[in-house]
């Protein structure tokens, strides 16, 4: 016999209306074995919908009481029963209800989806029906042999169940560690790409700081150079000058000896005199001299007046004093300088041609420079009122006339020479962020300091390796310093040689300088031993700051006085400050901020609900970060769930997760962010 069915049919229009529920009022039994059946017409806009173009269509049954679902499709299933397409052009669908259904009983909600080929797809429809237990299936005494064969048949569906789960369970297996791989992939490419992005700011940023750092020392480079030009002419026309000095101070005393003999004589004919004198006894008069803390009383300055005569004196020498009404007009016709003779000059307010256009009183000495009456140096100081200390000046004469005035400032603002930190000029007049105190190199046994040209501080700690070493000036333990100088030599340097202590225990210092392949003789520097007076000489350019620097990079800081260059290592520049362990934390490169952890989706909702659960940050953003989140890798749902980033702010996150088909009370999913901290 053809077979026979319980069937209800009814059509479903689909249209973007507002929907309810469909009743159908329907209701199937527990024993409608096989015989169960649902038709479905669906139209689109009340024309029929042509299903010739279908991938798949699904039915899917929710039993309300027991929070169970079973979903079948018109595509390959592993249940007895799958939805027909009786009629594609028609739209016209049917699904025999298999027996799994009729092992449960109360309201049931059919969901429908239609896909097509070409990716639409619609969700249909909910339709509403009823599972019922049939009388025969109550515990009635004369049912107990057909309950008994019952259970039998039970137990033969039962194992056919499990068979087809294992084989479905394997499947889904494989096909999740297919997923995984692929969004493992996916995240692995998205932050590479990300990280990518930030390495390409991070280089173009670098770059726009090192071109603005570049314009504004632009402006002082011409400065600087003329600077550099105008201290090299005048320290040419000194060691003229010195020189100079020297050869007419060895003249002096060769054609002065005689001078000097008289002078002697003269000395004794005035001890004499003084020992011969009748009115004040000479042990008087040492006594009186050599008693520097002595103060005169009133009587004793009567007597001493009433005793020396102006005879006395007539023989010691008086120091000259000038006034300056016009420092331009001050020639040796005025000063009446012999050579190596020097005299006091002073100027009121008002002097014309002043260093400070008159407004201050000053005094100093003038000097002749050589034989020749036309050269003559000048150092005057200006006086003040204020707690400012007082200024320097000075200036030369030759055979064009008066040069220019040369001050010293109150303190040195700007490096005379810029140093190189990192490959940056430094001038000392701002702070900079950049590492590293230099480093000392030890110079091995039989080193030959020829040979060392590399800018840089090296050291000998120990007197029997600094005696193998050629051409030291000492066979001392020594440090020692080699600077690049400005010769047209690439490899032209001087060297600063500096014993670590000396027998005598002082400290011996020397110098010289290479040009090519010729090295030049040491010569000794001069130490100060013992009680030294400090003069204040600040400058607007020195060798050294008067004010130390904090120079800064990544989150080191070091003190820097510009008397030697400075460095950095890259991992010092980059320094990465991390917190947390491999599960959950934060970590910060520079201004970039990762965190990252794990989160609790728990199910929000009723029977079409979703997962949701917040994350917070360790370490707050200063702009919304980008976030990536997917599920974690152990999960008791047969599905591999779907993780989206709802919502993001600069301290948390929103995460969704899409539903499951078998109910769990909440998954774990991993997520990382990444943005940009001040």
């Amino acid at each position: 016999m053809d077979q026979v069915f319980k069937s209800h049919e009814l059509t479903i229009d689909i249209s973007p209306n507002r929907r309810q529920r469909i009743q159908t009022g329907t209701e199937f039994f527990t024993l409608d074995q096989k015989t169960g059946k649902k038709i479905v017409n669906f139209t689109l806009n009340n024309e029929e919908l042509d299903l010739t173009t279908a991938k798949n269509v699904v039915f899917a049954f929710n039993f309300v009481s027991s929070v169970s679902t079973y979903i079948f499709d018109s595509n390959e299933t592993k249940f007895e029963r799958k939805v027909e397409i009786e009629d594609a052009e028609k739209g016209r669908v049917s699904l025999v209800l298999p027996n799994d259904l009729f092992e449960y009983e109360g309201p049931v909600i059919i969901y429908i989806y239609i896909e097509f080929i070409n990716g639409q797809s619609f969700d249909v429809a909910e339709i509403e029906t009823t599972f019922t237990e049939s009388f025969l299936d109550k515990q009635l005494p004369e049912m107990t042999d057909f309950y008994v064969a019952r259970f039998e048949d039970l137990i033969k569906l039962v194992y056919k169940r499990i068979d087809e789960i294992n084989s479905y369970l394997n499947e889904r297996v494989d096909e999740i560690d297919q997923h995984v791989d692929n969004r493992l992939d996916i995240i692995d490419s998205t932050i590479n790409n990300r990280i990518d992005a930030i390495d390409l700011e991070i280089t173009n940023r670098v770059e726009e700081i090192n071109h603005q750092m570049q314009a504004d020392l632009s402006d002082s480079r011409e400065e600087l150079q003329e600077t550099r030009n105008e201290l090299q002419e005048t320290k040419l026309d000194l060691e003229k000058t010195i020189d100079a000095f020297r050869y007419h101070v060895d003249e002096l005393i060769k054609q002065n000896q005689q001078q000097i003999d008289d002078a002697n004589i003269r000395a004794d004919e005035i001890e004499k005199r003084l020992d011969n004198l009748d009115i004040i006894s000479r042990e008087d008069f040492n006594i009186h001299v050599n008693d520097s803390t002595r103060h005169v009383t009133a009587n004793e300055r009567q007597d001493w007046n009433s005793r020396v005569t102006q005879n006395t004196f007539n023989d010691l020498p008086i120091r000259r004093r000038i006034q300056v009404t016009d420092w331009d007009a001050l020639d040796n016709t005025v000063l009446g300088l012999r050579h190596g003779e020097s005299v006091m000059v002073y100027a009121d307010i008002g002097s014309l041609n002043s260093p400070w256009n008159g407004i201050n009183s000053m005094s100093g000495h003038a000097y002749l420079t050589s034989n020749n009456g036309d050269h003559i140096a000048i150092e005057v100081y200006r006086s003040s009122n204020t707690v400012t200390r007082d200024r320097k000046a000075m200036r030369f004469r030759g055979f064009n006339g008066w040069g220019e005035w040369k001050y010293g400032a109150d303190t040195a603002t700007r490096l005379q020479t810029p140093r190189t930190i990192n490959d940056v000029a430094f001038d000392g007049t701002t702070n900079i962020t950049v590492t590293a105190n230099p480093t000392t190199t030890r110079l091995t046994v039989n080193t030959n300091l020829n040979d060392v040209l590399t800018p840089g501080n090296y050291n000998c700690p120990l007197i029997d390796e600094a005696t193998t070493m050629p051409n030291t000036p000492l066979n001392e333990a020594f440090s020692l310093q080699v600077i690049r100088h400005g010769g047209n030599v690439r490899e032209a340097c001087t060297q600063i040689f500096t014993t670590y202590h000396e027998s005598s225990g002082r400290i011996r210092r020397f110098i010289r300088n290479q040009n090519g392949t010729v090295w030049g003789a040491w010569f000794e520097l001069p130490i100060a031993v013992g009680a030294v007076r400090t003069y204040d000489m600040s400058v607007t350019r020195a060798n050294q700051l008067a004010t130390e620097r904090t120079i800064t990079i990544g989150n080191t800081s070091k003190i820097f006085n510009g008397s030697a260059d400075v460095n950095w290592s890259i991992n010092e520049i980059l320094g990465l400050i991390a917190n947390g362990n491999a599960d959950a934390g934060s970590a910060r490169i520079g201004n970039l901020l990762i965190n990252w952890g794990t989160a609790t989706l728990r199910f929000v909702g009723t029977q079409t609900g979703y997962y949701e659960g917040l994350v917070e940050f360790r370490e707050s953003y200063t702009s919304e970060p980008l976030v990536l989140a997917t599920a974690g890798a152990s999960t008791t749902d047969l599905v591999f769930p779907a993780v989206k980033v709802v919502s993001r702010t600069t301290t948390d996150a929103l995460l969704r997760g899409t539903d499951l088909q078998a109910f769990v009370q909440s998954y774990t999913a991993n997520w990382l962010a990444i943005g940009i901290i001040n």
